[in-house]
């Protein structure tokens, strides 16, 4: 389930798409990839604008098609109503069989099919955890790995051991893979519905899988975020418009995602499953899962 498992669609599987009511020719590819019983078709369509005979402007859309296992053979078989198919132009997926990473032994990870056709693989630490991707479709990040040591520490978390040095960076990036695959889908999914609107997520866990470490300066003690533990929290800069926020929590809330915070303006106005309000985020979002 990499890169190499791509490969041009066959002629039979051009022609049992296009039975299906579609239109593939001139400037248009197709790869089909099987996930977990599934499959994803990469389809990428130009659109022309003629002036007279001269083409003008040139558009082209990348999406996925997704069909179901036996999509091809039930086409094959004149049924040309199985399934339904779903497109999307970004999706996430955790999985198990990444293959080896080079660095870390590990084969579990997150597979991404990246709008552009291409296949991503984000691989696990020795932890277990996997780091969110700096940028990707729908979404930034901010403040990463901002707070440093302050001297030297010796950290045990879930049963890892691991000695860190004064000036050394604290990592706050990481999550599980199953749940940055659903951040990132969260993202891809939403922008699907705000075009040009881009989610800014900040701190998520530790490498380790462990809540964050910031500086109290005027304590001069180090403290940690009340949740963010299991790589199963992020946080969220807070989005200009309610309505936004609204469908942002819809989408989360169809994702799975189950523990929500947000700042106490919203009380009444925000629907959905597992928000409490409070003024510790009145600044920004958390979306996450029930449990720390």
């Amino acid at each position: 389930m990499n890169g190499d498992d791509w490969r041009p669609a066959t002629q039979d599987e051009i022609t049992s798409y296009n039975a299906n009511g579609n239109s593939v020719g001139q400037g248009t590819e197709g790869y089909v990839q099987k996930i977990d019983d599934a499959y994803y078709t990469f389809v990428s369509e130009a659109y022309y604008s003629y002036h007279g005979s001269t083409i003008t402007e040139t558009v082209f859309t990348n999406n996925y098609e997704y069909y179901e296992q036996n999509y091809y053979y039930a086409l094959s078989k004149g049924v040309v109503d199985y399934p339904t198919k779903i497109s999307f132009e970004t999706k996430a997926f955790a999985a198990n069989d990444i293959g080896l990473a080079p660095t870390t032994g590990a084969d579990a990870g997150v597979i991404i099919l990246n709008m552009d056709g291409t296949v991503t693989g984000l691989y696990a630490n020795e932890y277990g955890m996997v780091e969110m991707p700096l940028s990707g479709n729908g979404f930034t990040t901010y403040n990463r790995n901002d707070e440093k040591y302050q001297f030297d520490m010796t950290i045990t978390y879930n049963g890892h051991t691991k000695n860190y040095k004064k000036g050394e960076a604290i990592t706050d990036g990481f999550g599980t893979p199953s749940n940055i695959a659903k951040l990132i889908n969260l993202a891809a999914d939403f922008s699907q519905f705000h075009q040009g609107t881009v989610l800014s997520i900040g701190d998520l866990s530790d490498e380790m899988g462990n809540s964050p470490l910031f500086f109290d300066y005027r304590k001069n003690v180090y403290r940690r975020h009340a949740s963010h533990y299991n790589g199963t929290q992020a946080d969220f800069r807070n989005l200009v418009k309610a309505s936004d926020v609204q469908d942002l929590i819809t989408v989360a809330n169809n994702l799975g995602f189950n523990h929500i915070h947000m700042g106490t303006k919203y009380n009444g106005n925000i629907k959905g499953v597992g928000l409490h309000f409070n003024h510790g985020h009145d600044d920004h979002l958390h979306i996450g899962f029930t449990g720390r």
